[in-house]
């Protein structure tokens, strides 16, 4: 899988982001990461550190007002891990912080409220926006979105992310066996065992930036490789495309600017790929598995899927009467050598800057003076 000369263009760049990696480590391999929240299923479990800090309703940022108190502009933004700006961004470089920014140059102040979930998929964000349309003042609303469900479907998953789908299942059985006392026991074993297992996280994290992440997604890519999943492309397809179809119709219904952004990455970006990115690309991500010939290809499966799904992404949101950025187009015309992707399907701060400064632009003349 891996070059013999990645790994000097990829440890610089990775001990550059040791303080935001450790500080996203102890928050979602060492910490409980969720809230239960209604409707929307699950949030982020507050956090606070140098770098990441999450609010105690569960997102990144500041702890938002319900209504509007200041007068200004107020644009919710929806979207996953990216959007959440980990696991290598700190709270000033993510995507809203630099929207933010845009809007406090043009002379424009706008509140924007980050409602990124990590894990988050289409369904997720159906949720999020219906319920915040209707418990907060929003005056547009953002969604960056498709590599999860992309991934996703190209590993024969539907649904939830498996981290989530367990936490609910657990809660479920836990019902069930309410009055089992051995039930209980084995829980407490299991536990035991998960705290071996986040114990050499712990070590691996203090020993080596990304320790922690390496020893997860490791396990996770031996499991991906030991049970070769089937995709699910059409039916994935059609859920996305109707799921994102009824949120660009519920924003137009609210009469709310409904601004799209599919989510670029490393396997289909236009952006000519920079000597990190490019070993990234093959020696970071074993998102896919690691085994070398399984993960190229399912990597060319999910590319050519991944293309068609953004194209007819487009056609629903605009027939809806939502507006798109095509942020990926934006990445192709940086100049050579600009660093934007950190990962797979995560940004460095050249990246969060485009797709957070052309959205705040794009705002601005959708929303008017």
């Amino acid at each position: 899988m891996a070059h013999d000369d990645d790994q000097s263009l990829i440890e610089p760049v990775l001990e550059r982001y040791r303080a935001e990696m450790m500080d996203y480590e102890q928050f979602w391999y060492l910490g409980h990461r969720f809230e239960y929240h209604p409707l929307v299923g699950y949030v982020h479990a507050p956090f606070a550190s140098k770098t990441l800090n999450i609010s105690k309703q569960g997102f990144r940022g500041p702890e938002y007002l319900n209504r509007n108190a200041h007068g200004n502009p107020r644009i919710a933004a929806f979207g996953p891990s990216a959007l959440v700006g980990i696991p290598n961004s700190s709270d000033d470089t993510i995507i809203t912080a630099y929207m933010d920014r845009r809007f406090e140059e043009a002379g424009r102040p706008a509140e924007v409220m980050n409602f990124g979930l990590i894990c988050g998929r289409i369904n997720n964000e159906m949720r999020m926006v219906s319920k915040f349309l209707v418990d907060y003042d929003i005056d547009a609303v953002v969604l960056l979105s498709g590599y999860n469900d992309g991934w996703s479907f190209t590993l024969g998953s539907l649904w939830e992310f498996q981290d989530i789908a367990d936490v609910q299942m657990r809660g479920f059985a836990a019902n069930r066996h309410r009055a089992d006392p051995v039930y209980f026991l084995r829980l407490a074993w299991a536990a035991w065992k998960r705290s071996r297992l986040e114990a050499q996280a712990a070590k691996a994290s203090a020993s080596q930036v990304r320790g922690a992440e390496r020893f997860f997604r490791g396990r996770r890519a031996q499991a991906i490789d030991s049970r070769p999943p089937v995709p699910v492309f059409e039916t994935g397809e059609k859920l996305y495309l109707q799921f994102l179809g009824q949120i660009a119709a519920l924003c137009a219904q609210a009469g709310k600017p409904f601004l799209y952004v599919f989510q670029p990455n490393l396997f289909t970006t236009a952006k000519i790929l920079s000597p990190y990115e490019a070993a990234a690309a093959r020696s970071l991500d074993n998102a896919f598995g690691q085994e070398p010939n399984l993960r190229a290809a399912r990597i060319e499966q999910f590319s050519a899927f991944y293309r068609q799904l953004g194209q007819k992404a487009r056609v629903v949101v605009e027939a809806n009467g939502g507006r798109v950025f095509d942020a990926d187009a934006h990445f192709a015309q940086a100049p050579d050598g600009t660093e934007i992707f950190f990962d797979e399907c995560h940004y460095r701060e050249a990246g969060n800057e485009i797709i957070g400064a052309g959205l705040a632009d794009e705002l601005m003349k959708v929303l008017g003076s």
